[in-house]
């Protein structure tokens, strides 16, 4: 699930070069409890958390919120801030890709929407080439819903 970025830096721990792969191991099991501690699910979703999304202006978002829609079904956005009813779905390509996964993630909106949401879809080259963008967007959703209030 993650990958070793330099020969020796894994997930942003140094490993010199006379550890086994024992200590390889041990820093990616340090990489997991991290990304679940952020209330992140994938890979993408701890990038956004801690590298995105990350400030005083993001105090008000919640990751992976509940939300009840039509016929008691409960969806669970990757981020959700809650007064302005808007949802942030990030789509990494191993969930989203395929016309089956597609049509779920259709299903989805249209469900977050007949409940009063707005809904952002961010693809992982969103995330880890644009974030400025994907910030701008988040917080003019916000502005843009919370301006009558």
């Amino acid at each position: 699930m993650l990958s070793v970025t330099h020969p020796w830096i894994v997930g942003g721990y140094e490993v010199e070069s006379t550890h086994t792969a024992d200590c390889l191991i041990e820093a990616q099991m340090l990489d997991l409890l991290a990304l679940s501690g952020s209330g992140a699910t994938t890979v993408l979703e701890h990038i956004a958390a801690t590298e995105v999304f990350v400030g005083q202006e993001w105090r008000e978002w919640e990751r992976q919120g509940e939300v009840r829609v039509a016929n008691g079904v409960t969806l669970h956005p990757d981020m959700l801030h809650r007064g302005a009813r808007v949802a942030i779905e990030l789509d990494g390509a191993r969930y989203h890709s395929d016309d089956a996964q597609r049509r779920r993630d259709l299903q989805r909106d249209a469900l977050l929407v007949a409940a009063g949401y707005a809904v952002i879809r961010f693809t992982w080259e969103d995330i880890t080439r644009r974030p400025a963008w994907c910030r701008d967007r988040a917080l003019a959703a916000v502005a843009s819903r919370t301006e009558n209030l």
